[in-house]
């Protein structure tokens, strides 16, 4: 009997003690739903307790479960924040207790934006509203349209950004300035503003190739874009970011729903010329009492006393056989460059031209596919996230003999909560691009061409030997302007870059008010560029003939690419003192390394035809002196800064920052230079 009462009250205890322990090792949950004025369900909101750290996203139905550790449980009071994009935050005050509790939120729309969060140029993420200079913020919801190029989005969004696509060739890179240009001699060096991708400051383009630069990646894969213009940018990321920053942010799975999603996108399309581009259709030379003959000038000869037909002029100077066209029958009163005064104040452009008469603009023109196939997978599951994609994109653009620009991609990025203090982020690019008509760009190339060649012109017309004529215009002119078709048809050139970015960031905190990031991050790309004019590439005279780059033949070639390194260490506390002061200081450490190498290799006038090799080339073949030119270049940056903010009762804030940069770029005596701002804001 005593045995019984002794297991019973024994028993008994064991229970007592047990359900004690499970109430002091529950966790507690906190959920709910995160809903629009309207009753709509918001989707991707983020729930979040900042004195904690701790933040989820809300499903397709707004729904959000959000989890505290027990161990981190002291029944404190805590606030409880909901965000959304294009919505005014929401944040009441809960008691962090274990078991389950439910809190609802209801967002109003935030017309001006003033409620996003910003994390370029500032010590800690902030919302617009705190901020005392301007940072633009466009996420992925404002960039419907997706773009090769994914600047170009950004075109008529970001104020004060001149984006100048300075050429139409698929694949181009465009210029951007940020409140205009900072020197007036930029001779050697870039007055864009400096890329940040997921923490990946991206290094120097390959010189002299079609393909590489912001190009290379895919716009598909952009969840939000940050652009911060002035003395912010140098403040906190030094000498390198005087003209700017633009930082751009990849999607992840963190905000995605639990467990995997695939989602894929097909555009196809057509490239065009935009619009029509109108061309003169009369001219100012002299012709006969008819008007379908044109004067030729002969010496001793009274005015107009011999005439000729312009097709049968052109076909004749163009079968000539050689190395170059024959010489055009002179003519009279000629306008153009070389014209004096006198002879211009003696003609009218008021004839028309005899027969028919062509758009030249509009005889290159060859409409080519677009086309863009994604395939993209968001996985969440427990403490791990993955966002993965796959694209390919091809653009023909639309001129003939030109293939356009193709590019294949793939990204991985995942997240892993490793302890409840320490997480990891690991982000990896790959691309391949390739392209042609890069020696078309810029004046005096195919496109300027064109809208040099008179009405009359047929460029599409072909010599006896079914190749397009190289001097259709007979004006004197023409000896500049070859036709843009023979030069497309007969110049093979291919540029192709491969780029790898990859970034790994650590995290951790070790008490809720302290973070300590550190991030090491690489961007790779190497580039090949080929071109080739075989031997028999003809000329419009004999002199040009004898030109470097044309007939008989020509052959340049090489390569160029970068490897770049940055390493950073960011240290953030918060604090508050008091119930309406609270405090945030900064300290962050960076070094970048870039190193560049670029080789180029040129010869002409082939000895055979059909042989894309150096030794090939008569002038400046092999391996000649002048002929072959190689550079290496490597360059250090390292820096250190800090900063501290204020911010009483969510209203008057005040923020400084200080850092301190040396560039290799610099002689010793100015290698080092100092940068600050403190602004304030109420």
């Amino acid at each position: 009997m005593r045995l019984n009462s002794l297991l019973g009250v024994g028993l008994a205890t064991a229970l007592v003690i047990g359900a004690a322990r499970d109430a002091c090792g529950q966790n507690a949950v906190i959920s709910g739903t995160v809903t629009a004025e309207d009753g709509r369900p918001i989707y991707s909101a983020t729930v979040d307790i900042p004195q904690l750290s701790i933040a989820v996203p809300t499903n397709a139905q707004g729904h959000y479960s959000l989890v505290v550790p027990s161990t981190r449980l002291t029944g404190q009071s805590t606030t409880l924040r909901a965000r959304g994009f294009g919505y005014r935050s929401s944040s009441r005050v809960i008691t962090v207790a274990s078991g389950e509790q439910t809190a609802d939120f209801r967002l109003g729309l935030d017309v001006n934006q003033l409620e996003e969060v910003v994390v370029t140029g500032v010590l800690d993420a902030t919302t617009q509203a705190k901020l005392p200079f301007s940072v633009t913020t466009i996420d992925n919801t404002q960039l419907a349209v997706p773009t090769v190029n994914p600047m170009s989005q950004l075109r008529g969004k970001v104020p004060g950004a001149n984006i100048v696509e300075a050429s139409g060739r698929p694949g181009a890179s465009v210029a951007v300035l940020l409140r205009g240009p900072k020197s007036i001699n930029a001779v050697g060096r870039s007055q864009g503003p400096l890329y940040i991708v997921d923490g990946v400051v991206l290094g120097s383009g390959p010189t002299e190739i079609s393909t590489g630069g912001l190009p290379d990646l895919n716009s598909l894969d952009i969840e939000r874009v940050e652009v911060v213009r002035g003395a912010a940018a140098s403040s906190l990321y030094g000498a390198r970011a005087g003209n700017g920053v633009v930082q751009i942010t990849t999607k992840s799975g963190r905000n995605g729903a639990v467990g995997a999603t695939f989602r894929f996108r097909s555009e196809v399309g057509r490239s065009d010329i935009e619009r029509e581009i109108q061309l003169a259709q009369n001219h100012s030379l002299l012709m006969d009492p008819t008007g379908t003959r044109f004067c030729e000038a002969v010496s001793g000869q009274p005015l107009c006393s011999r005439t000729f037909d312009w097709n049968t002029e052109v076909a004749r100077i163009n079968n000539v056989p050689g190395n170059s066209a024959g010489t055009p029958a002179p003519m009279p009163l000629q306008p153009g460059s070389a014209a004096l005064p006198a002879t211009l104040k003696e003609v009218f452009q008021a004839n028309l031209w005899p027969g028919q008469t062509y758009n030249s603009v509009q005889e290159a023109i060859n409409p080519k596919l677009y086309n863009q196939q994604s395939l993209d997978m968001t996985f969440r599951g427990g403490n791990t996230s993955v966002y993965a994609s796959g694209s390919y994109v091809g653009e023909g653009g639309s001129i003939r003999y030109l293939e356009g620009y193709r590019r294949i991609s793939g990204r991985v990025n995942a997240d892993q909560q490793i302890t409840e203090h320490l997480s990891a982020s690991l982000h990896t690019y790959y691309s391949r691009g390739s392209s042609d008509g890069f020696d078309q760009d810029g004046g005096g190339q195919a496109f300027f061409r064109l809208t040099r060649m008179p009405a009359i012109v047929n460029i599409r017309a072909v010599d006896s030997q079914g190749r397009p004529y190289v001097r259709p215009n007979l004006i004197s002119g023409g000896e500049q302007n070859e036709n843009p078709l023979q030069s497309l048809a007969f110049t093979s050139r291919e540029d192709v870059t491969n780029r790898f970015l990859g970034g790994l960031r650590v995290k951790y905190t070790p008490v809720d008010w302290l973070d300590v990031e550190g991030n090491f991050s690489y961007d790779g790309s190497s580039g090949t560029f080929a071109q080739f004019r075989d031997k028999g590439y003809r000329a419009t005279t004999a002199s040009f003939s004898q030109g470097t780059t044309s007939s008989p033949g020509a052959i340049f070639a090489g390569s160029s690419g970068f490897d770049s390194y940055n390493a950073t260490v960011n240290v953030v506390a918060r604090r508050n003192l008091g119930s309406d002061l609270l405090t945030r200081a900064n300290l962050n450490w960076l070094f970048q390394r870039e190193d560049t190498r670029y080789r180029r290799l040129a010869g002409n006038t082939l000895a055979a035809g059909g042989v894309d090799n150096a030794f090939n080339a008569i002038n400046c073949g092999g391996f000649a002196v002048g002929c072959y030119t190689s550079t290496k270049t490597s360059q250090r940056l390292m820096g250190a800064g800090g900063g501290l903010g204020l911010e009483y009762k969510e209203r008057y804030i005040a923020d400084g920052l200080v850092r301190r940069d040396g560039s290799s770029l610099f002689g010793s005596d100015n290698r080092w230079a100092t940068y600050y701002s403190a602004p304030a804001v109420s």
